[in-house]
């Protein structure tokens, strides 16, 4: 039985039926191998609440503890070897450890050094550092980049991601539908991109499709903004995000977890 529902599920989420028909002091055995929480779907990670301005690392070293020493005006992560991760936080796909500075300490310099928890290993990170802005690193064991890491976008329902190896000045979506729906992107040559985001160090063009047409089917035709030149992308259902990698041909979807692994061939 669901806490929640008050009802009985089988393995496959459906309502169960019984056929047991027991008599007044009979006794039927019920076996429960699946929980409430089996059928329940995961909920976003809740976004924590920083102190003050942090380190994001994306860490390379294969240590198994990462710390961090900083001196400078304080040592604003105690003494030698440092502080462990605050916690953690997935942002555009990419798991960080964080390390918070604290309210405190904004506005102080800070010369980072990173150690395996004190067991032989270290090396220098950023140095004269200001505690004003949150830092993003990418480490290995024995060296540091900054990089640079676009806030993350809330989209209008899902969207159509597009790697634009085109070559074309612009690029424009249209999409029809064939079962009376309207154009999703209006008329002919449809939309220009609704924003850029970089994902995983590469950079797409994205399309939003609306949250009031979750569901719907439609086909992509990309083009150069009615100068010419086009392809049909796609057959899409708008019930997930889709990501293609495109030349001024056709396209290719591919997938973000499976490192760019081909799903389908759309090329002309």
């Amino acid at each position: 039985m669901s806490k929640a529902e008050g009802t009985e599920r089988t393995v496959f989420n459906e309502e169960a039926i019984h056929t047991e028909n027991p008599g007044v002091n009979a006794r039927v055995n019920v076996w429960v191998n699946r929980w409430a929480s089996y059928f329940e779907v995961d909920e976003e990670p809740e976004e924590p609440v920083h102190d003050g301005y942090a380190v994001y690392v994306e860490d390379n070293t294969g240590w198994d503890v990462t710390t961090i020493y900083v001196w400078g005006d304080a040592e604003i992560f105690g003494g030698w070897p440092g502080a462990q991760p605050t916690g953690t936080q997935l942002i555009n796909g990419i798991t960080y450890k964080y390390y918070d500075f604290g309210e405190a300490n904004t506005g102080k310099s800070a010369n980072l050094i990173f150690n395996n928890n004190g067991g032989g290993n270290q090396f220098d990170g950023v140095q004269g550092f200001i505690v004003n802005r949150d830092l993003y690193l990418r480490i290995t064991s024995s060296g540091y980049e900054e990089i640079v890491v676009e806030p993350e976008i809330t989209h209008d329902g899902y969207a159509i991601f597009i790697e634009d190896n085109t070559g074309w000045d612009a690029i424009t979506m249209y999409a029809w539908n064939g079962d009376g729906l309207p154009e999703l992107f209006g008329g002919w040559p449809g939309i220009l991109p609704t924003g850029e985001a970089t994902i995983n160090g590469v950079k797409y063009k994205y399309f939003d499709t609306g949250k009031v047409n979750e569901g719907t089917v439609y086909n992509l035709i990309l083009n150069n903004n009615n100068g010419g030149n086009q392809f049909d992308l796609a057959n899409v259902t708008l019930n997930r995000d889709y990501y293609f990698t495109c030349s001024s041909s056709g396209g290719t979807e591919i997938s973000l977890s499976m490192n760019k692994q081909l799903l389908y061939n759309y090329t002309n």
